[in-house]
């Protein structure tokens, strides 16, 4: 069964395990050089494991939000390997038009790469989210994510950018 494939992985030191209760298991980076996460992710035969790992990054994107009054739940994705889940994911959403998930994960994770200071990182958040909302018509989350992004160029000195989103919001 899958739980034991799963374990199975985690004897071959290709997995590992976080947690007691509520086992979360994480593919090492050397194993993952080794998988074309695209192809797992495509193969129709697996869509309900795909389903539910989307659930998952979902849910954990909800658990971080926007929390400037805890701001333990950002160590959720100081993990790296989870983070880079998190933004696979994301593209994954997009390139699939999940647009609803692609707009929730980068919603709900955009706090994190704010207070992290991720400003620059790739995927820019906010703008995936932006072109995401504007691909579904839904203007006011499109607007949401350029001001978001606005406010963030215009803290890094940047003024060719906040004119750039400017524009944009003036469409």
């Amino acid at each position: 069964d899958f739980e034991s494939a799963l374990f199975s992985l985690v004897d071959l030191s290709l997995v590992t395990t976080a947690g007691q209760d509520d086992i979360v298991f994480e593919i090492e980076p050397a194993a993952l050089a080794l998988v074309d996460p695209a192809r797992f992710l495509n193969d129709p035969e697996l869509s309900v494991v795909v389903e539910l790992w989307l659930s998952h990054v979902v849910a954990l994107a909800y658990s971080v939000g926007f929390c400037p009054d805890d701001l333990d739940r950002l160590l959720i994705l100081d993990n790296v390997v989870t983070r880079r889940n998190l933004e696979f994911a994301l593209a994954w959403c997009v390139g699939h038009d999940r647009f609803a998930d692609a707009i929730a994960i980068s919603r709900e994770s955009r706090y994190y790469y704010y207070v992290r200071g991720l400003w620059s990182s790739t995927p820019d958040m906010s703008m995936i989210r932006a072109n995401v909302a504007r691909q579904i018509g839904d203007f006011s989350e499109e607007l949401g994510a350029l001001v978001y992004r606005s406010n963030i160029a215009a803290k890094q000195h940047n003024p060719s950018v906040v004119a750039e989103l400017r524009d944009r919001i003036n469409e």
